[in-house]
């Protein structure tokens, strides 16, 4: 069976909690929100350059859309596997 392995954007301030499941410095409400939007697929890492440097985030006004518990805010892309 292959593996599909994609791209998703998700709040950048999530990353730690995302890549380590470190839940130090972000809220429930914060956990809960991010694991809905990216349900059905396992984060891997945050999205790297050609050199292996972490892709710099950036602010988006829709930051609700990617699992965001806010107007607006800064956004991450990370790499992640289909479940």
């Amino acid at each position: 069976m292959r593996e599909l392995i994609v791209t998703v954007r998700a709040p950048a301030h999530m990353a730690s909690y995302l890549v380590n499941n470190d839940t130090s410095g972000v809220t429930a409400e914060e956990i809960l929100a991010v694991e809905e939007w990216l349900d059905g697929l396992e984060i891997l890492d945050v999205a790297r350059d050609a050199e292996g440097e972490c892709l710099d985030p950036h602010f988006t006004w829709s930051f609700d859309l990617y699992g965001g518990t806010a107007r607006g805010g800064d956004v991450l892309d990370y790499i992640a596997r289909e479940l």
